[in-house]
């Protein structure tokens, strides 16, 4: 039997991320934890507050992709989605929800990005000691914010049903 978790943070599976790395390499990963389970260049703990007043997540001179699975707890995907939103005028943002775009978090993206990938089945996260949580209450989308939306659609096409705006 899956482990039941007392925490919102989930490890996105390795599956996934996999094909996150084929689309590009993953420059920051804002919401994650000291050992950097994405493998990102840059990243963002909890602690150190990625929503905080001033805290930009771009910190180079080019387009790079960021990759957020941000906690799914009451009222924490609003501020996230938001902030992706920002963000994105600055970067690539893949992220990594559940698929319920009846809820403001979900009004945010379908009206704000530029593609969504519709994750086939439903994902079993990994809790913090590494073990398999329990498999997600519903289905997951993978929201894109940036230009590339062909080759976006080509390398997600492999985890589920891709929409491009």
């Amino acid at each position: 039997m899956a482990e039941l978790v007392e925490t919102d943070e989930r490890f996105t599976p390795e599956h996934v991320l996999e094909v996150v790395r084929q689309f590009a390499p993953i420059y920051l990963d804002p919401c994650t934890t000291a050992d950097n389970p994405t493998r990102a260049e840059h990243w963002i703990t909890a602690e150190q507050d990625a929503l905080g007043d001033g805290q930009g997540w771009y910190r180079g001179d080019r387009r790079r992709l960021i990759f957020a699975n941000p906690p799914y707890s009451r009222g924490e995907l609003v501020r996230w989605m938001s902030k992706c939103v920002e963000e994105s005028q600055e970067a690539e943002i893949v992220a990594l929800i559940p698929s319920d775009l009846g809820t403001e978090a979900g009004r945010i993206v379908a009206t704000s990005c530029d593609a969504l990938c519709f994750v086939h089945g439903r994902l079993t996260f990994r809790s913090p000691a590494g073990k398999p949580s329990a498999g997600a209450k519903q289905p997951s989308v993978m929201p894109y914010w940036g230009e590339d939306t062909k080759r976006f659609e080509r390398v997600f096409s492999q985890l589920g049903t891709v929409w491009v705006r």
